[in-house]
């Protein structure tokens, strides 16, 4: 290593040892690179770029309290220093803190817009989404994209919004357009566009799509924030604060099942359902699914044992209380008048 060399020359060279700490961090080697970060800092404590190199090294760790303070520290030296709110603003997305996330991102576009990284712009239309600020959301995605047009990412959320917002067509263009690109996360991406196509009763074509979703996607990779809830077999996106990640290949499923039972395939649906309850049992989507299924065929009997576990796996969803209570009104003696 070079840094190395020029530390047995000059160990008092704060400017060496930054470099040895970033060498150091693309290496992955984070503890070394913190403390060849804090030698620097021993030596010349108010460079401010070492403070935030220091904070990004923390967030990289998964230490993202420590990683506000050492960016705190950087913005207290240079209170211009838009690369560190940026940095800051990653802290506190990682930290689901949205709205503080989304004050310094806006800070650091006021700054010096080209310190955001296209992951940056990501971060903060996901942060406005989740507080939802769908439309600022919006606008904040198609920058990205009129930034960077070789990346994939912001095509694919700026569909995702829009097929919300049942703007299908516009939707697809936009997910089409990511996966021309190569997202990285095709199942998410053919989940989304088999979504649209759904919603606009081309259920071949969603079939077709949500099949090479399921194929796409991997438990461990295709990962989406984004959730997709059931109400009265009708597939419905909302803006909700998420309590946990959902698996992608959950909701592929279940929106193959949608498709599957309103082709009449209800054997199928039903399948496709226990497929993803096989794969995650404790996920109350499926389950949901399986119940909003029932009641389509009016087998009620069968349509609440599936709703009583949804509610189980997650019991702060009120809509499931009501699907529960109406499933069981079905299933009471009718008074004879």
């Amino acid at each position: 290593m070079a840094s190395n060399r020029a530390l047995e020359l000059d160990p008092d060279n704060a400017g060496v040892w930054v470099l040895k700490g970033e060498t150091l961090r693309r290496m992955e080697r984070c503890e070394e690179a913190l403390a060849a970060f804090d030698r620097a800092l021993e030596l010349a404590p108010d460079y401010a770029w070492v403070w935030r190199v220091k904070g990004e090294t923390l967030r990289q760790m998964e230490r993202c309290e420590e990683a506000l303070a050492a960016f705190e520290h950087a913005i207290a030296l240079d209170s211009e220093y838009a690369a560190a709110y940026v940095g800051r603003g990653r802290a506190y997305h990682e930290l689901n803190q949205y709205e503080q996330a989304i004050a310094d991102y806006e800070q650091a576009t006021t700054i010096r817009p080209e310190a955001m990284s296209t992951m940056a712009w990501l971060n903060l239309g996901i942060a406005r989404y989740l507080l939802g600020k769908t439309e600022e959301a919006l606008k904040t995605f198609a920058e990205a994209a009129r930034r960077d047009e070789s990346a994939p990412a912001p095509h694919n959320n700026l569909g995702f919004l829009l097929i919300g917002k049942g703007r299908y067509d516009e939707g697809i263009d936009e997910i089409s357009r990511a996966l021309e690109l190569g997202h990285e996360f095709q199942g998410v991406a053919y989940n989304n566009l088999g979504y649209a196509y759904l919603m606009l009763g081309d259920l071949e074509q969603a079939k077709d799509t949500l099949e090479t979703a399921i194929k796409e996607a991997t438990s461990d990779t295709a990962i989406l924030r984004l959730v997709f809830y059931h109400r009265k077999f009708q597939l419905v996106e909302e803006p909700v604060y998420p309590k946990k990640f959902v698996n992608i290949l959950v909701t592929a499923h279940c929106n193959l099942a949608t498709v599957l039972a309103r082709q009449g395939d209800f054997e199928a649906a039903l399948g496709t359902c226990k497929q993803a309850i096989e794969g995650w049992p404790d996920d109350p989507i499926p389950h949901q699914a399986i119940g909003h299924i029932y009641l389509e065929m009016g087998i009620f009997e069968d349509a609440l044992p599936a709703f009583e576990r949804a509610r189980q796996l997650d019991p702060e969803d009120e809509r499931l209380t009501d699907l529960t209570n109406f499933t069981q009104a079905q299933l009471a003696p009718q008074d004879e008048e």
